[in-house]
């Protein structure tokens, strides 16, 4: 015997609340979304990312510039390096590309 789990029901049962959708900013991150990332070695360097996917909050990355997709990796929404266009000119920082392999 399946019961169908409504979660209306749940949250009246006990008494609690929806989070809000504004809680997941990932979710804001779509695909073919640019953002700047800071190089691992030298943080006053950044290039450009562009979102070919978000699975999660899991960003899938590419480096723009570097079509062919050998260098695209996995990151997470939140880590320290990832930020919106503009944070490198407003710091004063460098836009530097990465070396292809």
């Amino acid at each position: 015997d399946e019961h169908e789990f409504i979660w209306e029901d749940y949250l009246q049962a006990t008494g609690t609340t929806a989070v809000p959708p504004t809680a997941f900013k990932h979710v804001s991150l779509q695909q073919g979304m640019t953002l700047e990332i800071q190089d691992l070695a030298q943080p006053n360097l950044l290039w450009l990312v562009k979102i070919i996917e978000n699975v999660g909050g899991r960003l899938y990355l590419r480096y723009v510039g570097v079509e062919s997709g050998t260098m695209d990796f996995w990151l997470f929404y939140l880590d320290v390096r990832l930020h919106p266009i503009g944070w490198c000119k407003e710091r004063n920082y460098t836009y530097k590309p990465p070396k292809c392999k």
